[in-house]
């Protein structure tokens, strides 16, 4: 049974009265971009409830923001930039996510900017009272040594920060680095280099996660046994300055199910479960291997699991394959992973597909055994009216109550939203 109710989120399971949820544009960007626009990362929540998140453009300096929403105290929240990128010496267009320490500084990455190479940076944003937030780089890529373009951030409990770029320039597939603090002062580590043979995987588009143990977990697009991407774990050394060790947990595109372009940071739950999305592929269709994915026969993209099977591998499903023909209010084109609640469901976003075309949030609800249901909220209307926003890049945000928060790359006033919807 699928969920797929005009105007609906998300819906009952069972065939009882479904519920309408109350969609809510918190902002919606101005036209002229000085309070940013097009945002493209997750939001992230503090404790308060405060919103944080990044804009790809507009600002000050029409390069991109870091902003927070925060509650009002009469049911709305009010709108701030921290910061505008100014461009290089400083970075320039943030992408990813942001992050906290312990000490409520946020950090994050630029594509661009950054001194003297252009290739992107890691900010850190402190708050010093009334409102101000002091912004420092504390790291610019150069390209040759270290990558270029970071993609997104994960922090551990001692405060390290780890993240990926998407390629290098002597040798184009990317990295996993390393961001110590010591006394004040960063040390820039490069743990992982992806090199020939591509087997090992390239180029990451999307950030890490960490278990309890310190491992970390990514994806590459390209690269693995057969250049579809590859899905890995680096595991910290067993001495002090030892290297990190590389596992493939999964080479994606091999196999009868065609599985390609992973192209978003993991989730891990408690039993052990990996939780993603593909840009191609799933159990339906070829993918174009070692190229751009394409949208062949309305099938764009697709949820996975991998699980383990008791032997030190995985056993790998596909949990929602996006499909146009079956269900034309399904989405198309994840370009983020998905957020997992404490129930077990899965949320997540695609950019595209849904009933006019301009991307979806999506729920997904195991009913029994490797059987998922799926709800999800269409953009716009059939006027090509968004006032909601429109074209997902980046996933959602939970809160403690349920409640969904993100931010559409455009529509609203034309720029973007940031949306909460509550079910």
């Amino acid at each position: 049974m699928k969920c797929t109710l005009l105007s609906l989120l998300f819906c009952s399971i069972s065939l009882v009265a479904a519920t309408t949820p109350s969609v809510n544009v918190l902002y919606s960007f101005p036209p002229n971009g000085l309070n940013g626009g097009g945002p493209e990362g997750n939001l992230i929540l503090d404790s308060q409830g405060n919103l944080y998140g990044t804009t790809f453009g507009g600002g000050a300096n029409k390069l991109g923001t870091v902003f927070e929403l925060s509650p009002n105290g009469s049911g709305g929240f009010n709108y701030s930039v921290l910061y505008s990128f100014k461009g290089s010496p400083d970075g320039a267009n943030p992408v990813g996510n942001l992050i906290f320490d312990s000490a409520g500084n946020l950090y994050g990455v630029t594509s661009s900017g950054g001194t003297p190479s252009n290739f992107g940076m890691v900010f850190e944003l402190s708050p010093i009272g009334n409102g101000q937030w002091s912004e420092k780089s504390i790291h610019n890529f150069q390209g040759a040594n270290d990558g270029i373009y970071p993609q997104g951030l994960a922090i551990d409990s001692s405060g390290n920060i780890y993240g990926t770029t998407r390629e290098m320039d002597n040798e184009p597939k990317g990295d996993v680095f390393e961001l110590s603090q010591n006394q004040g002062v960063w040390t820039f580590t490069v743990l992982f280099l992806f090199q020939s043979p591509i087997s090992q995987g390239a180029n990451p588009h999307a950030g890490l996660a960490i278990d309890s143990l310190g491992n970390l977990y990514g994806t590459t697009f390209y690269g693995g046994s057969v250049n579809a991407g590859a899905l890995f774990q680096l595991q910290p050394p067993s001495q002090p300055g030892g290297n990190w060790t590389e596992n493939i947990l999964s080479n994606f595109g091999t196999g009868s199910n065609h599985w390609c372009n992973p192209a978003s940071t993991p989730v891990l739950d408690s039993q052990g479960n990996i939780y993603g999305t593909l840009l191609q592929g799933g159990n339906l269709h070829t993918c174009n291997i070692g190229g751009p994915p394409p949208c062949s026969n309305n099938l764009c993209g697709a949820v996975f699991e991998l699980s383990p099977n008791g032997s030190g591998g995985y056993n790998r499903s596909i949990l929602h394959q996006f499909n146009l023909n079956l269900n034309p209010e399904d989405g198309s084109l994840p370009q983020t992973g998905v957020v997992l609640d404490s129930l077990g469901n899965l949320y997540g976003t695609t950019q595209l597909g849904g009933l006019h075309g301009k991307g979806t949030v999506y729920r997904l609800t195991q009913i029994k055994n490797g059987i998922w249901d799926e709800a999800n909220y269409s953009f716009c209307t059939s006027t090509g009216a968004c006032p909601t926003g429109a074209e997902p890049i980046g996933g959602v945000v939970l809160d403690p109550s349920g409640n969904v928060y993100l931010a559409p790359f455009s529509g609203g006033d034309g720029i973007g939203t940031v949306l909460e919807i509550i079910p």
